[in-house]
């Protein structure tokens, strides 16, 4: 298992990550531009963790490792629009 220290009191090792296939990472409040290991259900906004594993070192012969990428979040229906428009006219007249 391989680890790097990055001289601020954290190591940093390589590790399978695994979460609901329906879900994005949340985003770290403690360090800016990372992710937490919180992750939020696009389907229903549930809020999960992901599971980290050790890697072996000979699994990285026989599997390829992709950069993650973020899933565009999913576009507002026309209803939630209109409803959210709705709300926005109802509290400016309050």
């Amino acid at each position: 298992m391989a680890q790097e220290n990055d001289n601020h009191g954290y190591v940093k090792e390589k590790m399978w990550v695994t979460r609901r296939k329906d879900s994005r990472y949340s985003n770290s409040r403690k360090r800016p531009g990372e992710f937490s290991p919180l992750t939020r259900s696009d389907v229903d906004a549930e809020l999960d963790q992901v599971t980290l594993s050790h890697i072996e070192e000979e699994a990285f012969d026989s599997e390829p490792i992709r950069p993650y990428e973020e899933p565009e979040p999913p576009r507002r229906s026309k209803e939630q629009e209109e409803r959210d428009e709705f709300v926005q006219k109802i509290v400016r007249e309050l």
